[in-house]
């Protein structure tokens, strides 16, 4: 991937974030030009997977107590995300962040 796809790539997942994080219905928004970037919406949710993994990480310390159970700091961030995490629940299909996703929510 060139510099200037990575960077229209970035562009337009931030957009299709800040348009998920304004709605709560976990609709996944799509049109033609995004199946330029995405390929198609699986394409989509599996870049929108990879953002929420990527955020978690870098801005939760301890995911999970002792007990397994979210940890206060993660349980906010997914407040934060909600209607991320709806978009997830509602079409991601990799059983391990499904069942992850719906433990935390």
């Amino acid at each position: 991937m060139t510099w200037t796809e990575t960077h229209r790539y970035y562009d337009r997942l931030r957009a299709v974030v800040d348009q998920v994080e304004r709605t709560d219905d976990g609709a996944l928004p799509w049109c033609d030009e995004f199946a330029e970037i995405f390929r198609d919406p699986a394409g989509l949710v599996l870049a929108l997977r990879r953002h929420w993994q990527l955020i978690v990480r870098a801005q939760v310390d301890e995911p999970y107590d002792p007990d397994g159970r979210p940890s206060a700091e993660l349980r906010a961030m997914m407040l934060r995300h909600r209607s991320l995490l709806a978009v997830l629940r509602t079409h991601d299909t990799e059983p391990s962040l499904t069942t992850a996703v719906r433990g935390m929510a």
